[in-house]
């Protein structure tokens, strides 16, 4: 079953501003019988509840509305919220949006590299795309790091080239950042981290993906990049 995490904040009662679970006593019976993963997490909200799965917020009321240490049963907001659980449950895990709410399963620091094909399998048309491209060269010892960086920084694509402006460090046109990185082994590592603002056309973003493939670039991926935004 999904984890369900309930944020609560403190509420009034008695002249006294303080977190009480009792109000939350018939929710977390009804969600345990249920075989819901449950999370409680207190908030700074004052008399507020939030109910989350997969990081949204499902469903949101003043606390204070719940019966205190009262069985989910005759509490016909703890039912409520219940049965908005269950319908969240059923929308999120549908096959047509399992790829849109659901991670693939990849560590938070998942880096591999993979070839253009691969890769577009896993591009959702609407998505906010970052990408990884490595590109390294052998290079002369005398040779100094900001000519280095010049060699390098520059890819051609069927939609323009993308070079770096020396003046202020950034492409043109203005789509991503370098970071030149030089290693003990003689070989310029530039690392450019290219992201994307806005939703690009698919289109456009496979050719690009192909042509920096087809420079010799090695092509990197980072997580987010296999993580559909929805």
């Amino acid at each position: 079953m999904p984890l369900v995490v309930l944020s609560y904040g403190p509420y009034e009662a008695h002249g006294a501003v303080k977190y009480r679970t009792q109000r939350l006593h018939g929710l977390l019976r009804g969600l345990t019988q249920k075989q819901y993963e449950v999370e409680i997490i207190p908030s700074i909200h004052l008399n507020r509840l939030d109910v989350k799965m997969l990081e949204n917020i499902i469903f949101q009321c003043d606390i204070r509305n719940l019966l205190f240490n009262i069985d989910y049963e005759s509490d016909p907001v703890c039912m409520r919220i219940i049965a908005v659980i269950e319908e969240a449950e059923a929308r999120f895990f549908a096959d047509r949006n399992v790829p849109r709410f659901i991670r693939k399963g990849y560590p938070p620091d998942y880096l591999k590299s993979l070839s253009a094909k691969e890769i577009l399998e896993h591009v959702q048309k609407s998505s906010i795309i970052s990408l990884l491209y490595e590109h390294s060269k052998h290079i002369q010892p005398k040779q100094n790091s900001e000519h280095l960086v010049g060699s390098n920084a520059k890819i051609e694509t069927s939609h323009g080239s993308y070079k770096r402006l020396q003046q202020n460090r950034m492409w043109s046109p203005s789509l991503c950042d370098i970071i030149p990185k030089q290693s003990s082994t003689g070989i310029d590592e530039t690392l450019v981290n290219r992201k994307f603002a806005e939703s690009v056309s698919y289109d456009i973003m496979s050719d690009i993906i192909n042509d920096v493939v087809a420079s010799g670039s090695e092509l990197l991926i980072s997580e987010d990049f296999l993580y559909s935004n929805g």
